[in-house]
């Protein structure tokens, strides 16, 4: 990662300006191998290097994308600036494919996905990156062998219906809790639902999976 022009590059301020950016884009995006090119603040601007931590936030949260325009704002007292730092962003990551040919009415399983690396910033149209998202949903149309899957090309059945009881899946790394709870809505697998906690009453949101567990993180 770097800004275009090398001299720029040596001033102090964009160094950290460079180092907040490539921090912050990575925790975000942590799954994600990313290659950053920034332009660098106008050098008239006579920006001082921070004294705390900068805050980075894009202009249009959402999904990442091949071009950003973000936000760096510094709050120190001694010197508060902000500038608009303009970035060229190619993000590498695993993303759910076809394994085969797959005709349109084809109900997925999990032997007709796979995960492979693509260059997720080209993916203006979506992705999924898990094969409980896809798994049980019906095909609109064809997708030829190693195809992203797309999200517009699934037709999803509800597979969690209002006040049913389901099982509350919290995972993180190997460790799993289950729980019982009950949906608060309708719900198709790889959406969002919130349910409401058996043991505690307390409501909280997760992902439906195709056998109808509500998998929230911790």
């Amino acid at each position: 990662m770097g800004f275009g022009a090398a001299a720029a590059a040596e001033s102090p301020v964009n160094v950290q300006i460079r180092a907040a950016v490539e921090a912050a884009l990575q925790a975000q995006w942590p799954d994600q191998t990313l290659e950053i090119d920034l332009i660098a603040p106008d050098a008239r601007l006579n920006l001082s290097p921070c004294e705390r931590p900068l805050a980075i936030e894009p202009l249009r949260p959402g999904p990442l994308r091949s071009a950003a325009t973000l936000s760096v704002v510094c709050d120190a007292p001694e010197s508060s600036w902000r500038v608009y730092v303009p970035a060229r962003i190619s993000a590498m990551g695993e993303v759910l494919v076809a394994s085969r040919p797959l005709p349109a009415g084809t109900v997925l399983t999990a032997q007709d996905v796979t995960l492979a690396r693509r260059r997720m910033t080209d993916l203006s149209y979506g992705y999924l990156k898990h094969a409980e998202a896809a798994v049980g949903s019906t095909l609109r149309r064809p997708v030829t062998e190693g195809a992203v899957i797309l999200p517009s090309q699934l037709a999803q059945a509800v597979v969690v219906r209002r006040g049913q009881q389901v099982v509350i899946e919290a995972a993180s790394g190997s460790i799993r809790v289950q729980g019982n709870g009950e949906a608060l809505a309708d719900g198709l697998a790889g959406r969002r639902l919130k349910v409401r906690n058996g043991a505690s009453g307390r409501i909280v949101e997760g992902t439906v999976q195709a056998d109808g567990r509500v998998r929230v993180d911790f």
